[in-house]
């Protein structure tokens, strides 16, 4: 996250909230997973029955197994990666402080990227702004995507944001797209608040 991208996302669920949702969706999987064993074994025991039309109705189950497995089984991934998120994002007063310090000098690129790897970041980086001749630094976490530059307000435009399968030409189109109410948001917190409502984001 960049050094403007420290705001939280309004009404977000916590990081207690997302994990309970991460155990119920995990049992859930587990569920579905059962089920769909427990189809494929009735199927297969069936065509070896030799029934081809109970065979056919089998089939049709098992296939609907299969797909309440699949979408359960996304909508975890999508828990899962909105906790890191939530995790990520609490940081942001932490990973802000380090920025500074080595903006200051105080601290070097390499001691700086120690202390925040164990805030969840995975990539540091440093420019200066063609704008404003201010050093800016990002710092990028897991399930977060990077945003450059400082000049550009939210830091959303420009960049395009793919929701449930649909490519939007920026952030802030995706997040009107579903909440036509909502406020100024930073790239970050957009992508963030449309994970924990629980979109695909890529």
């Amino acid at each position: 996250m960049s050094d403007d991208e420290t705001k939280e996302v309004p009404g977000a669920p916590t990081v207690a909230e997302l994990e309970a949702k991460v155990a119920r969706l995990t049992a859930q999987v587990d569920i579905d997973t059962k089920a769909v064993e427990s189809a494929t074994a009735a199927f297969k025991s069936v065509v070896k029955s030799g029934d081809v039309d109970k065979a056919l109705v089998v089939a049709g189950e098992r296939t609907e197994a299969q797909k309440v497995l699949v979408k359960s089984t996304s909508q975890l991934k999508t828990a899962k990666a909105a906790v890191t998120s939530a995790n990520y994002a609490a940081s942001a007063e932490k990973i802000a402080s380090i920025h500074d310090r080595v903006r200051e000098g105080k601290l070097s690129l390499t001691d700086a990227f120690g202390q925040l790897e164990s805030l969840g970041v995975t990539k540091l980086s440093i420019e200066r702004s063609e704008e404003t001749g201010k050093i800016i630094i990002n710092s990028t976490g897991p399930a977060v995507k990077r945003t450059r530059g400082a000049g550009s307000g939210t830091g959303s435009r420009g960049q395009t944001l793919t929701v449930d399968g649909t490519e939007y030409t920026s952030a802030s189109a995706a997040i009107r797209a579903f909440f036509p109410d909502s406020g100024p948001l930073n790239r970050e917190s957009i992508i963030s608040k449309l994970t924990n409502a629980g979109h695909e984001v890529s």
